[in-house]
């Protein structure tokens, strides 16, 4: 990046350029810079959960949706379809295991036919589930780890004047 800068000076410096020009060039050196920032934190940062490794073509983003007697969690996949993969996953409410399932064989995940996990929920419990996607041939794909807490109580609107 140090290097992008000292170009930009540079080139401003030597170049016969009227101020607009050299305006226009730092905005998009600026931009360059923040594009490669962000490429390079999205890919290499450590634990962010949706980076993806050199040799992996596809990961999944996750949605979660909680509801007063449900948990939905979304898993989309992300760069391409999935013909066949191997997904692990567990729930707990309040620390016990409810669910606990290994290598489940899926096929055909799209984004519009992806993995939907649907969780019983009590309302004051807090839950924790751990998934796993692994391809066939063992790359791991995605792990992530969810905890959703209880719901909050609901709050009565009183209304003014007594």
């Amino acid at each position: 990046m140090t290097t992008l800068v000292n170009f930009f000076f540079f080139c401003a410096d030597s170049c016969s350029m009227t101020p607009m020009q050299k305006a226009i060039l730092a905005i998009a050196v600026i931009l360059a810079a923040g594009g490669i920032a962000l490429l390079a934190a999205c890919v290499h940062a450590p634990g962010i959960q949706h980076a993806v490794p050199p040799d992996q073509d596809v990961f999944f983003r996750s949605v979660a949706e909680g509801f007063e007697d449900r948990i939905i969690i979304h898993l989309i996949p992300v760069g391409g379809n999935v013909e066949t993969c191997l997904a692990s996953w567990s729930v707990a409410e309040d620390g016990n295991i409810l669910i606990d399932r290994k290598d489940q064989r899926i096929s055909r995940v799209t984004t519009e036919d992806h993995i939907i996990l649907e969780v019983p929920r009590r309302a004051q419990s807090e839950y924790t589930v751990n998934m796993i996607i692994r391809s066939p041939d063992g790359r791991e794909l995605d792990n992530r780890s969810l905890r959703i807490g209880p719901l909050a109580p609901a709050t009565q609107e009183t209304s003014g004047g007594e």
